[in-house]
């Protein structure tokens, strides 16, 4: 089994991982899958810290834009459900757009969402934050590069933003 491709830089995704793997007892959740890549690194620290690992994709590229938006509906499209099954080998992975296709899930300990879309991250937020354990971490991957994924984190979670790491923003639940 390979890693499969991630678009996350290596410093980001080292960070990343750290967060993760100090977070408080429940399960892990990746909303924005894409070939995996972020998925594989954090469904070995929750297979090794016996969590449930989520991931949720469309498989089919980004449901929904704006005018606003940077990625147009269909980019990412070059994956599929079956490709990451192959390369990721602790989880259970959900195709559909996100949070219809979601499924119940235990307290989430840490959630990467990487969306893209104002819309997409806003939904995720809504639906994410009401399950998190006390101590819960969401991890926003395009905060400060994708102008409406930071207007749909901001909307929501006034007063919870902790200090940036690079592009990247963190929001923890008490």
């Amino acid at each position: 089994m390979s890693n499969p491709l991630s678009l996350i830089q290596q410093d980001v995704m080292t960070e990343m991982l750290k967060e993760a793997s100090q977070a408080p007892l429940g399960c892990f959740v990746e909303v924005g899958v894409y070939q995996g890549g972020s998925a594989y690194f954090l469904s070995q620290i929750a297979l090794e810290q016996g969590r449930a690992f989520y991931g949720y994709d469309t498989f089919t590229g980004v449901p929904h834009a704006t005018v606003a938006d940077r990625h147009q509906v269909g980019e990412f499209a070059d994956t599929s459900l079956e490709q990451v099954r192959e390369t990721v080998s602790h989880g259970t992975f959900i195709a559909g757009v996100f949070p219809a296709s979601a499924v119940p899930m235990p307290p989430i300990a840490f959630a990467h969402i990487d969306c893209d879309q104002y819309q997409s991250v806003k939904d995720a937020l809504l639906y994410l934050a009401p399950l998190m354990a006390p101590n819960g971490l969401m991890w926003f991957d395009d905060y400060g590069e994708i102008e409406e994924a930071k207007r749909a984190v901001n909307e929501y979670c006034v007063g919870r933003l902790e200090p940036r790491i690079g592009s990247r923003q963190i929001v923890r639940f008490a």
